[in-house]
């Protein structure tokens, strides 16, 4: 037992974890170690395994008792369960850990990670977002087009537009037009298959195949997900081992993974297609060629094309069985579990990684885990359970007929969503003031002495 620790807490001698190896946190001399002067505290439990690896300054030390230390305090005080004093020090162990002046990093390298930390989030929302179409003169607001920016949304999109393609007797380019469109109607966001197979006839423009054109700005931005995901993947496959580490550089990590999402969809995502739109210029030389023809009885041209549009929009739909095979079809089944498999294994690993880095490695390949991992793997937790329960929600209740996500308007979904954005908002405050850059040339949250060891 570490000579430091209070009377109250040697009493319970057999309850708490012991720390070892006391030269561990005497002042370190190493240059490699923590500049400025400082203790490396290690403590372990009765087998060895890592329960805390924390850096203390040695400006918070008062002859040499860490019990004194502001931020440490926690760590001494007496507890009844061996539970509860592993709550604690988890609680207290990591506390913001920002750069010291020694630590500073240049303009170009903020640039660079900052670049790394933004690129695969803003693919992934350029990528993933359809063109909306106005089917009516009010605008939507913006809490009815920030959903649409929720991976959430974006996955469920890749998943419908394959499960719409699998399931379709004749796939046409008016039908991949339509299916890669969100269309803002009386009723709010319709995306469904009744909507695709009436806007045929609002559609203006239809791409040239009933596929991806492969020299086009969708096939690049598939190229950027798959290498972007490829990498991620791979940086992922190595987290315990010595190549991975947490910072603002790798914070969308995750998300680039779930990004390959878009492969099985890739092959009929277009943006290509063109709909009579109300805030278009297409719409206002049909209402200038309706007024015109209109005053005018004895022309019917520009008045008959536009109100026969209308009025066929209006009509009944055809039923889209005889579009479309149903939803209990084999084909449906064959897109939606691998998709949902795929969610489920990033989730489990997410929910359990910080588990396997901060308790049950051994103490060879600590991985401790900063404030900003804490917090970022709380933030993906959140992320990849609820985007696991959303989309199997609606996938089992057969309402993947849509490629706009079902709950889109309801008002929890809006919360979700918002409650998701500020989770990785603080991520990347969290992952800015914590990145330094190691001795060994890593930016990494954290402690540089023990990374660059395995190294």
């Amino acid at each position: 037992m570490a000579r430091w620790l209070p009377a109250s807490i040697r009493e319970h001698e057999e309850l708490i974890p012991k720390i070892f190896k006391p030269e561990v946190y005497s002042q370190s001399t190493d240059p490699e170690a923590f500049e400025g002067g400082s203790y490396h505290v290690l403590m372990l439990d009765d087998k060895d395994r890592a329960i805390i690896s924390l850096r203390i300054s040695s400006e918070w030390m008062k002859d040499d008792d860490p019990c004194a230390a502001p931020k440490l305090i926690i760590m001494c005080q007496v507890a009844e369960i061996h539970i509860i004093i592993q709550i604690l020090v988890m609680l207290s162990i990591l506390p913001l850990d920002t750069r010291s002046s020694s630590e500073s990093l240049p303009v170009s390298e903020w640039l660079s990670i900052t670049t790394l930390c933004l690129a695969p989030l803003i693919v992934h929302i350029v990528a993933g977002v359809p063109h909306i179409v106005h089917l009516q003169p009010d605008s939507p607001r913006w809490h009815d087009e920030i959903c649409f920016y929720n991976p959430t949304t974006i996955i469920w999109r890749y998943l419908a537009v394959t499960d719409q393609r699998v399931r379709s007797k004749q796939w046409n380019a008016v039908d991949m037009a339509a299916s890669n469109m969100r269309f803002w109607t009386r009723n709010g966001w319709d995306g469904s298959e009744e909507m695709m197979v009436r806007s045929c006839i609002f559609c203006t423009h239809a791409p040239k195949k009933a596929r991806m054109d492969f020299c086009s700005k969708v096939a690049a931005e598939t190229i950027i997900v798959t290498l972007q995901g490829v990498q991620a993947l791979l940086s992922l496959a190595n987290s315990n081992d010595e190549d991975w580490v947490i910072s603002l550089a790798t914070v969308f990590f995750t998300l680039a993974v779930v990004g390959l999402l878009r492969l099985p969809a890739a092959y009929w995502i277009s943006d290509e297609g063109s709909f009579v739109d109300y805030h278009s210029q297409i719409r206002r030389e049909f209402t200038s060629m309706d007024d015109r023809a209109c005053e005018h009885p004895k022309s019917e041209t520009g008045c008959s094309t536009l109100h026969t549009r209308k009025n066929n929009f209006e009509k009944p739909c055809p039923d889209t069985l005889l579009v479309f095979h149903p939803q209990n079809n084999w084909r449906t089944w064959s897109v939606k579990i691998p998709f949902l498999t795929f969610i489920l294994t990033i989730t489990i690993f997410i929910i359990s990684t910080p588990l396997a880095t901060s308790r049950w490695l051994p103490i060879a390949e600590l991985v401790s885990m900063s404030v900003t991992g804490i917090v970022m793997s709380a933030a993906y937790s959140l992320l990849m359970t609820s985007m696991f329960l959303v989309i199997g929600f609606y996938t089992f209740r057969k309402e993947s007929t849509t490629t706009i996500i079902p709950c889109i308007q309801h008002l929890w979904y809006k919360i979700y969503t918002l409650v998701v954005f500020v989770a990785f908002l603080a991520v990347i405050v969290l992952a800015a003031l914590e990145t330094r850059k190691s001795s060994c040339g890593v930016y990494t949250t954290t402690i540089t002495h023990s990374l660059c060891k395995r190294r």
